[in-house]
């Protein structure tokens, strides 16, 4: 019997037909040296059934005894897995099965790797994710990639022989009271910089869907959006005490500069527009709520130096303030022009064209 090297792990809640097309397109893959975990989170759609139909020994199917929420669900499938890698899929998803053996290739290239980002198309074959081939040292060059590679529930290669699951678990339930963490892959890949490398790969192998025109499975109660501001705090100090108490010396540094600019950008000044816009609100599943710009940096502030008087050296605190009056100043100039750009141009792709031939002139 040959021994499985690779598992495809599906994290599922209903949507029965996408993933039944998830599952049909990685098994256009024949080899028999992959395994299919998949993880229902209390589906209502009978999702069992489904893949029976499939009579496919290299589908494993697992169920929650209850509805444990994406998070806490990635790992369960994660502790299931019988290979050293796990690549992660979402339902809406696909992984092309033509190039599985491009993953196992890689596997085998890479063997100090850790963690592996691979490119992808959308269902009309557009390039969304497009990467180099490259690896990065483990420690500050991993770190540094961890702050530049897009984290997404899809198209994570993880080495799973680097994971502590019962640290992941224990940041998890001490942090979030709810299903709405959606922190678990930013935590796994910080695990992760000190324990190998981190490798990009151009080869394009599986689909990162973009249409919006359904609702997501993750839609929070009330109607509000899992993107707001009071979602938001939790994961932050979630991900800013794991790089506080996980990681160490430059490493750390870089983390931690890269978690204070996203969150401050994310929570005062992306959900803004995201509040506004229709097509995410429909998506998603939310009502738009009062929001201030000007009242939530504020608050971001507070939250922060409360962190950091806990928890960090004076010159340190000092270091992360000046770069939140940095993010402020970006916040109500470049960051407005940027999206009013965006808009003119039609991308960012074409937006960094005019920026180019602006500086060029």
């Amino acid at each position: 019997m040959i021994q499985p090297k690779l598992s495809i792990c599906i994290a599922v809640y209903n949507q029965i037909n996408l993933v039944k097309q998830c599952i049909e397109s990685i098994l256009k893959y024949q080899g028999n040296n992959i395994e299919i975990i998949v993880g229902d989170d209390c589906s209502t759609d009978n999702i069992q059934e489904m893949l029976e139909l499939f009579s496919d020994m290299r589908i494993k199917y697992y169920r929650n005894d209850a509805n444990l929420g994406h998070d806490m669900n990635i790992l369960e499938m994660l502790r299931k897995c019988t290979t050293p890698y796990a690549f992660l899929l979402r339902s809406r998803d696909k992984l092309f099965g033509k190039e599985i053996p491009h993953i196992l290739s890689y596997i085998e290239k890479y063997p100090k790797a850790s963690y592996f980002a691979f490119s992808a198309v959308d269902e009309l074959g557009n390039p969304v994710l497009k990467f180099s081939d490259r690896e990065y040292a483990a420690g500050e060059d991993a770190a540094q990639a961890h702050t530049k590679i897009f984290v997404h529930p899809s198209g994570n290669l993880y080495s799973l022989k680097g994971l502590d699951f019962n640290k992941l678990q224990e940041y998890l339930s001490q942090y979030f009271q709810n299903h709405y963490a959606f922190v678990v892959h930013d935590l796994i890949r910080m695990q992760l910089i000190d324990k190998g490398t981190f490798v990009t790969s151009q080869e394009v192998v599986w689909q990162y869907t973009q249409r919006k025109l359904d609702v997501a499975v993750n839609s929070a109660p009330h109607k509000i959006s899992v993107y707001a501001p009071q979602y938001q705090y939790p994961r932050y100090r979630c991900e800013i005490f794991f790089s506080i108490k996980e990681l160490a010396g430059k490493s750390q540094k870089i983390v931690q500069r890269y978690l204070v600019k996203r969150f401050y950008k994310s929570i005062s000044f992306d959900f803004f527009y995201e509040n506004q816009d229709p097509k995410t609100r429909y998506h998603y599943n939310y009502d738009p709520i009062a929001f201030s710009k000007r009242k939530e940096r504020k608050n971001f502030q507070q939250v922060s130096n409360k962190i950091f008087s806990a928890a960090l050296a004076p010159s340190r605190r000092r270091e992360l303030k000046c770069l939140m009056c940095l993010e402020t100043i970006l916040q109500m100039s470049w960051y407005p022009l940027k999206r009013k750009l965006i808009a003119i141009c039609g991308s960012s792709g074409k937006m960094a064209t005019l920026v180019k031939i602006v500086k060029d002139m």
